[in-house]
């Protein structure tokens, strides 16, 4: 008899099979997580892919990459091994991404359970179904979804100094600028991530970037990240921005919590913030690695309801 790997450990660290026909609860939810799995893993080979393009990583950055990328890919080996695609020749009596009932595993049973799944806050596929709005500012400046002809914006940035400090975005060439603007477009696609360009309405120029990432549909929160070039600042467009997504994110997608984290030290950014509305929550210590070092990180939020 054999089962199905799951993809979480017993108590003792020991891995854990499931028997069953593969439609109970059990199987429901380890199809669910490792689909966050794989997804968290293309994320982060997309990450590691510009990080690598940059040709600018320390040692220390080098090897914190490493690690996750060590993680993400025992969770795929793991994922496929569930799915029946490891080496058919792998332990005598066992099919090949099974686990033998008597090995060194705990088991579990696909049983039908009384406990009900907690409903996704926003179903999955609902974002990529949506067409990217254009959204309007009062100050006259538009949210709209990036083009390839804002590819010298993005290269612009990389070099401005404020924010390659606050953002690490470092863009050298055009040709990988377009690449970022179609990775923008297929991560809304996959529901990643939502980014607009602040720009100048009818076709203008774009001044900045604004968006969500880290957005997780079933849980409904996602992360703000944002940056402008020093020809946009001092008029309020950031602060007004942010107040116009987070309205599009509850109103339009449903979502219930965003996040905004900045460096302790970016006293901008907590400005954006608390006039935004986010709350401050507290301080991440040593949450984001620098080009000068870890910094520790403000944690704002803001939940459907506030505004």
């Amino acid at each position: 008899m054999s089962g199905r790997l799951l993809p979480w450990t017993g108590a003792d660290g020991k891995p854990c099979c499931l028997m069953g026909d593969g439609t109970g609860y059990v199987s429901r939810l380890a199809d669910q997580i490792e689909s966050v799995q794989l997804g968290m893993a293309a994320g982060l080979l997309d990450h590691a892919a510009e990080l690598l393009a940059e040709q600018r990583l320390t040692g220390e950055e080098l090897r914190f990459l490493a690690e996750r990328l060590s993680e993400s890919l025992t969770d795929v080996k793991r994922v496929a091994e569930s799915r029946g695609h490891g080496s058919a020749g792998r332990a005598r009596g066992r099919r090949a991404g099974h686990c033998s009932v008597g090995a060194d595993v705990g088991l579990w049973h696909d049983a039908v359970m009384i406990i009900s799944p907690i409903p996704p806050v926003v179903p999955a596929g609902y974002l990529a179904k949506l067409q990217q709005p254009v959204l309007a500012l009062d100050g006259g400046l538009e949210l709209r979804p990036w083009r390839v002809s804002d590819a010298g914006t993005l290269v612009a940035a990389g070099q401005e100094p404020t924010i390659r400090q606050w953002n690490r975005l470092v863009v050298t060439s055009l040709t990988e600028a377009r690449k970022r603007i179609e990775r923008m477009h297929e991560r809304w696609q996959n529901e990643q991530s939502a980014i607009w360009a602040i720009a100048h309405p009818d076709g203008g120029q774009a001044v900045g970037l604004i968006g969500w990432g880290d957005i997780d549909l079933a849980g409904g929160s996602a992360e703000i990240l944002y940056w402008i070039l020093p020809a946009g600042r001092g008029r309020g467009v950031v602060v007004e921005a942010t107040k116009r997504l987070s309205r599009w994110a509850f109103d339009d997608l449903g979502l219930h919590r965003l996040r905004l984290c900045h460096a302790v030290a970016n006293q901008a950014s907590c400005r954006v913030a608390t006039k935004a509305g986010f709350s401050v929550e507290g301080t991440m210590r040593s949450a984001l690695l620098h080009e000068d070092g870890w910094h520790d990180e403000h944690l704002h939020a803001l939940i459907q309801g506030d505004i």
